[in-house]
């Protein structure tokens, strides 16, 4: 197999390529693949995923020139890929290792310490920013949920899965969308008309309902005995309705600005648009943030920077 580290060092795996893959390591599962946790032969650890989808992956060829395009895309808010492992049976990405888990299970999995205001506006902020910086170097995300989001240490997102539908062959699209079945709820409407072209806005969309979702505390759809309930649909209505403050999760308390949630879950509607060409692009959506975040907070920060 051909093992290949962007940092042009070569340390390979502690263990062989296959004995890196096993259960006891395994940090999750995702529409593309497993993913497990690895040491390198200088002892740093490292996130593994292991393509499933190796029938649908490209030649050799086209897919190192598709992974090496995405381990130059370096931002402080992007899981860092940094290289890859390749057979025709077996194709790997090796990512950096973010310690703390993702936005989805700080979110819904019950941990004793809920997120706060304040972290939860720093990283949508994060994601933000990261999909920006991928838009303006024509890279679509395609597969942007709670679950590809890490929150490292600091605080601060780290976007992961990104641009790996461009790994794959021209999928059909609604193999691709069954491919994503896990991202339900978070699929622009326009990947499921053959017709309309997938744009960068599929990313916005996305990303709109992960605002309210790190808003809310609440899934994206939720399946209630007899009933569904789509977040971006119940929060439109409390917005109607005047009580969208309301929807705020619980966990915080009641502690958080109005001035900032408001605007923060109108901008999450915004962005969920059911027409691609309404919604906001991301450069435009960190500078709406920006301007979300309370002032005097921010000009305790440059006093204090």
């Amino acid at each position: 197999g051909k093992l290949v580290m962007f940092s042009g060092d070569n340390p390979g795996f502690s263990a062989g390529a296959h004995a890196v893959l096993n259960k006891d390591c395994e940090l999750g599962r995702g529409g593309f693949g497993a993913v497990y946790r690895t040491v390198l032969w200088d002892g740093r650890p490292v996130a593994i995923k292991k393509l499933t989808v190796s029938s649908l992956v490209k030649s050799q060829e086209d897919f190192e020139r598709e992974v090496k395009k995405l381990g130059k895309l370096r931002h402080p808010n992007l899981v860092a890929l940094e290289g890859y492992y390749w057979t025709p049976s077996l194709q790997l990405l090796i990512y950096e290792y973010v310690p703390s888990g993702s936005l989805y299970r700080h979110l819904h999995e019950g941990s004793a310490d809920a997120l706060s205001w304040r972290e939860r506006f720093d990283i949508i902020l994060g994601v933000a920013r990261s999909l920006a910086h991928l838009h303006q170097l024509n890279v679509i995300h395609y597969n942007l949920k709670s679950s590809n989001v890490l929150v490292d240490g600091a605080g601060e997102a780290k976007v992961g899965d990104y641009g790996l539908a461009k790994l794959l062959p021209m999928l059909d699209r609604y193999v691709l969308s069954s491919k994503m079945q896990s991202a339900l709820g978070y699929m622009a409407p326009e990947f499921a008309c053959r017709t309309v072209k997938v744009t960068e806005k599929c990313d916005v969309y996305g990303f709109g309902v992960l605002v309210l979702e790190t808003t809310t505390g609440r899934r994206p759809v939720e399946y209630m005995e007899d009933d569904v309930v789509v977040l971006c649909d119940a929060v439109r209505g409390a917005l109607e309705e005047g009580r969208v403050e309301g929807c705020v999760d619980d966990r915080l308390q009641g502690s958080f600005p109005p001035e900032e949630a408001v605007p923060l879950m109108k901008l999450g509607l915004i962005c969920t648009s059911q027409v691609p060409s309404n919604r906001p692009d991301m450069a435009e959506v960190v500078n709406i943030l920006e301007l979300i975040r309370c002032p005097q907070e921010s000009s305790q920060g440059e006093e204090m920077g």
